[in-house]
């Protein structure tokens, strides 16, 4: 038989000329590649420490969430901090309840009313607002970057003319999946608020939507591009050695069974089940 075929018979395929034993699961290699897997797991857990540009924590979404990161970067700019205001974080949390309710995403809903609308009807007296909204996120950061991606996003986040800010969350179906609504709006008061028996003209306001789609808009630094490969390899990895593993051992199993050889039964066993574990790590 040729050379290169012989070797890859003796050592990946059971046959009486190897003994029913392929030479790949001899004691040794076995630990090697355990040994080999465990080592790339080991390198998933200590990259992120190593590469301190790459977060090891994401936040949830949440409208304190938002508020701070909103806040975090106006102050790396010095621009002045916003306070949240409760009038329109129920605006916001309305327009983020209609989005569900409603099943649509955008800036006008279907009944023709926009987040201006909320706002002056909740009683902000608005002078010049705006809104920023984004759906399919599962991370604060996420959104706060996709927004500042944008030159309209950003431009309302760094705009020091506003000085409110509310954020509603909601959680609905969106084009066949689950996914979070994130409504922000920014808002500057008039310098008299007297009451208003009926709603004013509208305001100057600025909207900007934004849709997370399957390719997530953030910046892709080096520190996780590494990590996100280490950990994708370690994964392909501890699959493909696992299923040959498991596949080989049950074809010994079978010609074992047929001899009775009751000891190396339970050796194949113990081998495959030292393979899930090492699978599960």
């Amino acid at each position: 038989m040729f050379a290169p075929l012989k070797f890859l018979k003796d050592h990946l395929l059971p046959h009486p000329g190897n003994g029913h034993h392929p030479h790949l699961l001899h004691h040794r290699n076995l630990f090697s590649m355990g040994a080999m897997l465990l080592m790339m797991k080991a390198a998933t857990v200590i990259a992120p420490i190593l590469l301190p540009g790459v977060v090891s924590q994401a936040s949830v979404i949440t409208p304190q969430n938002i508020v701070v990161l909103t806040n975090t970067t106006r102050r790396e700019i010095k621009a002045s901090q916003l306070t949240e205001d409760p009038i329109l974080d129920k605006a916001a949390q309305q327009k983020a309840d209609d989005m569900v309710a409603n099943s649509y995403f955008g800036h006008e809903s279907p009944s023709g009313k926009t987040a201006m609308d909320l706002i002056l009807a909740q009683g902000y007296p608005a002078k010049i607002a705006a809104e920023n909204l984004a759906v399919r996120y599962t991370e604060a950061e996420s959104v706060q970057n996709s927004w500042l991606l944008s030159p309209t996003h950003r431009e309302n986040i760094v705009n020091p003319e506003y000085k409110d800010i509310g954020v509603g969350v909601a959680k609905g179906p969106y084009k066949g999946s689950n996914a979070i609504f994130v409504v922000q709006l920014f808002g500057k008061k008039l310098a008299t608020a007297a009451p208003q028996k009926t709603i004013p003209t509208k305001p100057a306001a600025v909207a900007a939507g934004i849709v997370n789609t399957a390719q997530a808009a953030e910046p892709l630094t080096w520190e996780n591009a590494i990590t996100g490969t280490i950990e994708k390899t370690a994964q392909t990895a501890d699959m493909v050695v696992v299923l040959f593993v498991a596949s080989v051992l049950l074809m010994m199993l079978s010609v074992r069974f047929h001899e009775r050889h009751l000891a190396t039964i339970t050796h194949a066993l113990a081998v495959i089940g030292i393979a899930i574990v090492l699978r599960m790590v």
